[in-house]
């Protein structure tokens, strides 16, 4: 017989394995250098492009060895819950999202694609939308 308590163990987030790359990848996209002598504007929409850039370079180095797909999906898949959370931290989550969900969220895809090359060319390997 299954023990009850089999059911609600918490089991680690597997993704929690790549925490210290995405922390890597967000300290490298909010180094000063880029909002002082460079020409980042020290912005929302700043800020989320850098970190788009640094996420898509590290990206496109892990898809070129097959060995490491897993770890590109859980990148990814922090990055998406961080900026969820960045998202309903500043207001993107109240209730009148329901109503009319604004098209932030829209551009921030559209622009997360176009910095990955998502609209140039299909990935290397099987990734599904």
């Amino acid at each position: 017989m299954i023990s009850l308590s089999k059911f609600f163990r918490s089991q680690p987030d597997p993704r929690e394995v790549r925490r210290p790359l995405w922390d890597a990848v967000v300290a490298t996209a909010r180094a000063p250098h880029w909002y002082a002598q460079g020409t980042v504007p020290d912005t929302l929409d700043g800020r989320f492009d850098m970190v788009s850039l640094v996420l898509a370079l590290v990206l496109h180095r892990i898809d070129d060895d097959p060995a490491y797909g897993l770890a590109g999906v859980q990148l990814t898949e922090l990055f998406v819950n961080d900026l969820d959370g960045q998202m309903r931290q500043i207001g993107f989550g109240d209730m009148a999202d329901a109503i009319a969900p604004p098209t932030d969220r829209t551009n921030c895809a559209a622009r997360w694609c176009a910095t990955c090359g998502a609209d140039k060319s299909p990935p290397k390997r099987g990734w599904r939308m």
